[in-house]
């Protein structure tokens, strides 16, 4: 049920993350190691808070640990994120608030798990999770315990605080592998069983081990069915990055800084917040982002689920920034956000009064496009309008999100983990000389020396002499069939092809609308009405729901799934779905018979029915399935792939013709070498306010 604030409501923010970890030592030989994206989430975070929010600076509390060249954070001590700060930051908050205020909680760091320090609650050989403070360091440091976690938010939940909280972490790492530059997981795949310091500063053991039982007896799962941080939350949000067994990824996401693959992917998805926008219609925004590059990685959103995100049906739709200054003699503008808040170069806004309320038909004093950013501003450039008509102070929302890239970096790994008589040197030699020869702006080779430049895609070659092509963070990619022998004289190009196969792949699955001027967004909303086991066309559906559950819905080969797509828009809509394949193909699913849209009436619904397929051999995949909506008829068949093992066919040859408009040639581009001239993407603006799309992840297993 969504939630209606207050007028009188106050918001409050606790931020926490941690690239820099005091020196420590685990038994067994094992260390928390330093991160290098969590800081930034954090302030990636703030800058969008303060911009949606409007928080308070008494009100926000932020705790960071920046990695310097000395021996001690960047920071003052009184801001570490110490175990005795991280406690306090949490009493505090639920001291001050009263019933009614929201209270936002962004943690970004390692997680761990250890061996309980409530036995007589878990038993002798019981686990905690935890989040893992900065000072950590050898026996004396502490955890934060998932039963002392869970203290504190039962403590907030009693006061009627409307809670979020985000655990940008994980407590299962496997391990990473390949470039210096690669994906790292925020966790380890140790247990802790050092002797430590087990003394809470939440509260008394008697009343920690209370809580936790009362939360058991309303807990209606296991830990190993969700995140694994909680039992099941009552009266607030969690947002975890990963399942229990899974990892969490930090990476420099489009050869930029380094971040969290879920705070990344979640600010992104935010952009396109509406009114109605829930966290479990965010979690599958989130989930088919995240998996184009960490399939290994599942976002879980546990507890209030179906909340109106931030808890407050009047948030503003639009990612509205100010302007800081006007610089009359130059033709630009200074603009209060940069690189903290994921602008871009080219980003294009329009530039609105101050204080004017935004009404979408509503003219723009004038367009700007960002021209350079550094961390916390940007400046940009007057091209349309005159600077005359911008004041400071004025409004600028996003118009489009600037240079995207469609470039994606390869590295060439020689593995020295194999007992192998192959030589991987001469076959890895071939293929980097095989991607020179193809020369597609869709594929940059870079040197395993590089540490600076994050690998996409990574190859090497495996113990029985077959090619193998790894994501960022070294797990081998599935279904990439048939297999390519090193020694084979074909077998480089036939890679190299692949790669460039994958990157379009990507391109599409990750393709979206986050502008802010989108009249669109949020209005074509898909949902799972349920499967049947035997279904003919020429009847009625009968679909049966499906349980209630947060994670990826799944069906068996040759069952049907029933999709319910509806229009919630003023203007009828054109609707074009098409499925991503488990094989890395691209198939438009409806219409079905050659159209390139069907209209939809404003107001109008869709019964889809999709029948579950496996191809040979395959015993589980995953099929997304994407569905566009636009104003302008539009062909969606641009972003069609035939399988990884097929041949590619020109576009000529599927009946296209050339692009008509804008949105179309935005399609081309993702998709087609001919013509490109840079590797970049800049979405024009005029193309970005009709066209909307969302995605969801349906499992298939034999």
């Amino acid at each position: 049920m969504a939630t209606h604030l207050r007028s009188e409501q106050k918001n409050f923010a606790l931020l926490i993350g941690i690239d820099y970890y005091l020196p420590n030592k685990l038994e067994g030989g094992w260390w928390y190691g330093n991160l290098s994206g969590c800081v930034r989430d954090i302030n990636s975070v703030e800058t969008f808070l303060l911009q949606r929010l409007a928080i308070s600076q008494d009100r926000f509390f932020k705790l960071t640990a920046t990695a310097g060249s000395g021996n001690t954070p960047l920071e003052p001590r009184s801001l570490w994120p110490t175990y005795a700060n991280i406690v306090e930051a949490f009493k505090h908050i639920a001291r001050c608030a009263n019933a009614g205020d929201f209270v936002y909680i962004h943690y970004s760091g390692h997680g761990g798990r250890a061996q309980t320090a409530f036995p007589s609650l878990k038993g002798e050989s019981g686990i905690d999770e935890t989040l893992v403070p900065m000072d950590i360091d050898g026996g004396s440091g502490r955890y934060l315990r998932d039963v002392e976690l869970a203290y504190l938010l039962k403590a907030m939940v009693e006061k009627s605080l409307i809670v979020t909280i985000i655990l940008d972490s994980c407590h299962s790492g496997s391990g990473t592998r390949g470039h210096p530059a690669r994906a790292v997981e925020r966790g380890l795949s140790h247990v802790d069983h050092t002797r430590r310091n087990t003394e809470s500063l939440v509260a008394r053991e008697d009343d920690l081990i209370a809580a936790w039982k009362g939360l058991q007896a309303v807990s209606t799962r296991t830990l190993q069915a969700g995140s694994g941080w909680l039992q099941e939350p009552k009266g607030y949000t969690l947002v975890a990055a990963c399942r229990a067994n899974e990892s969490a990824f930090e990476y420099a996401f489009h050869a930029g800084e380094t971040r969290g693959a879920l705070t990344y992917w979640m600010l992104d998805s935010l952009k396109q917040v509406d009114p109605a926008m829930t966290y479990k219609m965010l979690l599958e925004v989130m989930r088919a982002k995240i998996h184009s590059q960490f399939p290994e990685q599942t976002p879980q959103v546990e507890g209030e689920a179906d909340r109106v995100i931030f808890g407050d049906s009047e948030v503003t739709p639009q990612y509205n920034l100010i302007v800081m200054d006007v610089d009359q003699k130059n033709d630009r503008i200074r603009l209060g956000s940069g690189r903290s808040s994921g602008l871009h170069r080219q980003a294009t806004f329009a530039i609105y009064p101050p204080g004017e309320v935004i009404a979408v038909d509503l003219a723009p004093r004038a367009l700007v496009k960002v021209t350079s950013v550094n961390d916390v501003s940007s400046w940009a450039t007057i091209v349309q309008g005159s600077i005359s008509n911008v004041t400071k102070g004025s409004q600028a929302v996003l118009l489009s999100p600037g240079v995207s890239s469609l470039r994606r970096t390869v590295c060439l790994v020689e593995r020295h983990d194999l007992e192998t008589i192959v030589n991987p040197g001469p076959a890895l030699k071939r293929a980097a000389a095989a991607i020179d020869k193809v020369d597609s702006g869709f594929l940059q080779l870079i040197s395993k020396d590089d540490y600076k430049t994050a690998p996409d895609l990574q190859v090497a070659i495996n113990q029985i002499g077959d090619f193998e092509i790894w994501n960022s963070a070294g797990t081998v990619l599935q279904n990439i069939r048939p297999p390519l022998k090193h020694d084979d004289a074909n077998s480089a190009g036939v890679l190299a092809q692949r790669l460039i196969h994958l990157v379009k792949y990507r391109n599409a699955q990750e393709l979206t609308n986050n502008s802010g001027r989108n009249r669109l967004a949020n209005k074509l909303t898909v949902s799972v009405m349920g499967k049947q086991a035997e279904y003919d066309q020429e009847d009625e559906p009968r679909p049966e729901p499906l349980t209630e559950s947060q994670e990826t819905v799944t069906i068996k080969a040759g069952e049907w799934i029933f999709l319910g797509i509806d229009n919630r828009c003023a203007h009828d809509l054109n609707v074009t779905v098409l499925n991503l394949q488990p094989d890395w193909g691209i198939a438009q699913v409806y219409p079905a018979r050659g159209a390139a849209f069907e209209l939809l009436d404003s107001g109008g619904h869709l019964t889809l029915a999709l029948k579950a397929h496996l191809p040979p051999g395959y015993q589980t995949a995953i099929d997304v399935v994407k569905v566009f909506a636009t104003i302008e008829t539009t062909d969606f068949r641009w972003l069609t792939l035939r399988s990884l093992d097929e041949p590619t066919e020109a576009w000529a040859t599927r009946g296209l013709v050339p692009p008509r408009h804008e949105l179309e040639h935005l399609l081309f581009t993702l998709m087609e070498e001919t013509g490109i001239k840079t590797r970049t993407l800049s979405i024009p603006p005029t193309a970005n306010s009709e066209w909307t799309t969302t995605q969801l992840e349906i499992r298939v297993v034999r």
